[in-house]
């Protein structure tokens, strides 16, 4: 299907347009002819720019380890339309692939203020915190989080381990009974002993322990 599109888009190329050697372009990178993309998005280039031929060519030179032309393509995108949602998320993971760490998370920051609903992309950010070992800044981002969030138990579980990392042992213990209170199925997901083993390391003793077993109803109210 796709030599087949490729026949198609080679021949519509006779139009001269940006769109069509854009499209060749992404047909090209779906058969991983990295080079061949590079090529299609320079041969657009000559009949307009859109944020997408930039990111289709930076996502090919990423391939060929051409690492600088990937980030001037990153930016050109980003100097089309800074708002622009594909080329920002992508621009952060770039960045934080090249160790340019306090920028990818200054990019993914303002990507959550664009999209502030957007849960997954606020556990990104707080992997990207965690991943520098910037467990205050993940603390401070997080304690915001959960109070705009209260009854997602992932970011009660990585406040928690912010709070460990950070020293705040008591903090960080409330935050992983919190994590507990609010999705009590750790049994059945196998991660009771991960939570015992977090509770542990903080440095409280478990004097003794009762496993019970609950309706929904009694485990949400426990």
């Amino acid at each position: 299907e796709i030599s087949a599109c490729l026949v198609g888009s080679e021949m519509c190329i006779r139009d001269r347009s940006h769109r069509a050697h854009a499209l060749l372009a992404f047909l090209y990178l779906q058969r991983n002819e990295f080079e061949k993309v590079v090529e299609q998005i320079k041969e657009s280039l000559k009949y307009g720019e859109s944020v997408t031929a930039f990111n289709l060519s930076a996502h090919a030179n990423i391939k060929l380890k051409n690492n600088e032309a990937a980030k001037a393509d990153y930016l050109s995108a980003l100097e089309l339309d800074a708002n622009d949602y594909m080329s920002m998320e992508n621009y952060a993971v770039f960045q934080g692939q090249m160790g340019e760490f306090e920028e990818s998370i200054k990019t993914m920051r303002r990507l959550t203020l664009q999209k502030p609903n957007d849960l997954a992309l606020k556990v990104k950010l707080v992997t990207m915190y965690l991943t520098t070992s910037d467990f205050e800044g993940a603390a401070n981002f997080l304690e915001d989080v959960t109070k705009e969030f209260p009854n997602e138990y992932i970011f009660q579980h990585m406040l928690g381990n912010a709070y460990y990392q950070s020293d705040r042992k008591e903090e960080a213990v409330e935050c992983f009974k919190n994590a507990i209170k609010i999705k009590p199925d750790a049994v059945k997901n196998g991660n009771t002993g991960k939570i015992y083993d977090r509770i542990l390391k903080a440095d409280f003793k478990i004097l003794c322990a009762k496993l019970l077993r609950m309706t929904v109803g009694q485990a949400e109210g426990f």
